[in-house]
């Protein structure tokens, strides 16, 4: 061997020493690869392989002791670097059980010195239990808390505190930071702060990233004060994850994170800005009496069974485009502002029943296929349920609500396209029972069929003639009965209308001429007529005042019955009556039947066959009660309905006189025909013109 061959030998011998004596500064300085340690086959997603690349290094005491003595700078904090790394912390293996007692006690150390210290395991692998409260200062159960509520950092602070004292070992506490203040954080945690609990309680004070990282055993964080952000975007939890009761004083990222088992965030309180956008909950989840400060956001998150009964939400919650392919429940929960399921898709029951929503729900664009139960549900006074694009079928579907309240709530921005969706929620409601909900549906649906019409009138032209008058009529249902959904407004302007004919026809028959021989009425039938008919219409117009536009009702029932009557009895007056009979009234009263009774098949005139004829007989014009008589003929001609049998007589009648007759008369065709479709439409069982 010669000196070339001898020297390049001894070369490599030396290169080779170097790297094994230099490798745990190497691996130090490596940059932290994002990434996984193989585990059971089928326990991580093909997906999160892919994006993810197995770290290949394991943590052992002397690397720990290094990365512990040399804390580095990561988003303005001071944290311990164990990023990309192996961490077996199993308790099976002696080795890995006197490791992970080391591991626990080395880091608590550090993280709760003089200064407070973050930790990074982004893209680590821990195999074995992971148990945060190890990490972080123990919180006497019954022991003076004000010192933790002082140091605990306000909401709107975005550093974790600067001074915060040594501790030697988890049963040290955590005194005063003079940075922060209790003024300004969430009166929730300042209350659960200060408020002794008999379960153990410990304080996590620096920042924590878990990017990427995977936890190949139960992850334990409960009874948690994470008094820095924690990050988790892309974690994967492959056993059981317990946040129980954790509060979360800054903001919190579990976006795209992966819990293949049982995932619990019971009684967690988040006051910083959360995100579980993405996230995955292969198993159950438990977000029972959660509280959520500000804006938090599932949007895309998919879930099996999910509970967030009794959560409160004090911002938007928005679960955009979420799955929930189990049931969910978020009974008795509060939503103080919106609440957001927009592209949302339920494969299984959802239960709202109880909560309160204050602002809107939107299920737009949502996938309902088994049931979503909004019973005894409070909502805020402008609260509405956006359904534009809703995907439902109320053949395989439900959606429950309160009867005569959920149905008032529903919104779309426009007929078109969402026609179908709301024929189907009339559908729900018919199946339900629960009419009136389904006649609120239908009016939503008549009033935006409304507005699409009068965007299409542009001008005036016999093509457009169809439109106006389906315009038209359509305006008359909406306005007179709410479209058949109130009978309340329907009675009211028939009580309306039936006194201001009422009124005419005493006018016309009693006030005749004045000259050359007064036919009058006197002062007492005069003040009589007037009171009455004045107290009824009061009666009507302040039931009218409760409908949802009362001043267009009102007018609308005015130019129904004001104007032609009006004209008529001013001709009347203009031309004068001289004609025979002028002392005896146009109106005849049939003497063989005073009862009670319905009037829709008979004529306003007297028969003409003689024998009939005979029982009619001309109202009496002397007694102090005949002015009823007047309501009574105009109560026969409107609702169909009266005490005596009152019509006009077909002799010496003037036919302007006839002709006002016949007009309220026709009106009465159509006015019963409306209020019976009303009633119809209102009273369950009454199905005759249901679908009318």
């Amino acid at each position: 061997m010669n000196w070339a061959q001898r020297s390049a030998r001894s070369a490599v011998l030396v290169l080779a020493i170097a790297v094994l004596w230099w490798r745990p500064l190497l691996v130090s300085a490596w940059p932290s690869a994002p990434g996984l340690a193989a585990s059971a086959p089928g326990s991580l997603s093909t997906k999160a392989a892919q994006r993810q690349q197995a770290p290949t290094i394991s943590l052992d005491a002397p690397l720990l002791k290094k990365r512990i003595a040399a804390p580095v700078q990561k988003e303005g904090s001071l944290v311990v670097d164990l990023s990309g790394l192996i961490i077996d912390l199993r308790t099976e293996n002696p080795d890995s059980a006197a490791f992970a007692e080391q591991f626990y006690s080395l880091l608590q150390q550090t993280l709760n010195g003089k200064r407070p210290v973050g930790l990074n395991l982004s893209g680590t692998v821990i195999k074995g239990e992971m148990n945060l409260a190890r990490l972080s200062l123990r919180i006497p159960a019954y022991g003076d808390r004000s010192l933790l509520t002082q140091s605990v950092p306000s909401a709107a602070s975005p550093a974790v505190p600067s001074a915060v004292p040594s501790a030697a070992s988890p049963e040290t506490s955590l005194s005063a930071s003079p940075e922060t203040s209790l003024a300004t954080f969430p009166t929730a945690l300042a209350t659960s702060l200060a408020t002794p609990s008999p379960t153990e309680t410990f304080a996590f004070q620096g920042a924590l990233w878990l990017t990427q990282a995977c936890f190949n055993g139960v992850f334990r964080a409960e009874n948690l004060y994470m008094l820095g952000p924690v990050d988790a975007e892309q974690a994967i939890f492959t056993q059981t994850a317990n946040w129980n009761k954790t509060r979360f004083t800054r903001n919190t990222n579990f976006s795209q994170a992966t819990f293949h088992q049982e995932s619990y965030f019971r009684s967690a309180l988040f006051t910083g800005r959360t995100r579980f956008n993405g996230a995955v909950f292969n198993g159950s989840t438990d977000w029972q009496n959660s509280a959520f400060y500000a804006s938090s956001r599932f949007a895309q998150a998919s879930f099996q069974a999910a509970n967030f009964s009794r959560s409160d939400w004090q911002t938007n919650a928005d679960f955009d485009e979420a799955s929930f392919q189990a049931p969910v429940t978020f009974q008795k929960s509060r939503f103080e502002q919106s609440v957001f399921f927009t592209d949302a898709q339920f494969e299984a029951a959802a239960n709202l029943r109880q909560v309160h929503i204050q602002s809107r729900l939107s299920l737009r664009g949502a996938l309902i296929r088994s049931q979503l139960d909004l019973g005894d549900a409070r909502f805020g006074k402008d609260m509405r349920i956006n359904v534009a694009d809703l995907d439902f079928n109320a053949g395989e579907a439900k959606i429950l609500g309160s009867p005569g309240q959920i149905g008032q709530r529903f919104t779309v921005a426009s007929l078109e396209s969402n026609e179908a969706v709301l024929q189907n929620l009339v559908r729900n409601f018919r199946l339900l029972e629960q009419v009136g909900d389904a006649n609120q549906v239908e009016y939503t649906t008549e009033q935006l069929r409304l507005s699409a019409i009068a965007q299409q009138i542009n001008r005036i032209s016999l093509d457009q003639v169809p439109k106006m008058l389906h315009w038209l009529m359509l305006s008359g249902l909406l306005l007179l009965s709410d479209y058949g959904t109130n009978v309340n407004l329907v009675f009211s302007t028939g009580i309306a209308a039936t006194t201001l004919f009422g009124l005419m026809f005493w006018l016309v028959d009693r006030y005749r001429r004045r000259v050359p021989t007064p036919i009058v009425p006197d002062r007492a039938e005069t003040v009589s007529a007037t009171l009455g008919s004045g107290v009824s219409l009061a009666i009507a117009l302040s039931l009218l005042s409760q409908c949802q536009h009362p001043i267009k009702t009102i007018i609308a029932t005015s130019l129904i019955t004001l104007p032609l009557p009006t004209l008529i009895l001013i001709k009347i007056y203009q031309q004068g009556r001289y004609h025979d009979l002028m002392d005896v009234s146009y109106f005849v009263k049939n003497g063989a039947l005073r009862k009670l009774q319905v009037l829709i098949a008979r004529l306003p005139i007297i028969p003409q066959y003689p024998f009939y004829r005979d029982r009619y007989q001309p109202l009496l014009t002397n007694r102090r009660w005949s002015w009823l008589n007047y309501y009574d003929f105009s109560l026969n001609n409107w609702f169909k309905f009266g005490f005596n049998d009152i019509r006009l007589r077909d002799k010496a009648v003037p036919g302007l006189v006839s002709a006002l007759v016949w007009y309220q008369w026709s009106l009465g065709i159509s006015y019963i025909t409306l209020l019976l479709w009303t009633l119809s439409r209102t009273i369950p069982g009454l199905n005759l013109l249901l679908y009318f």
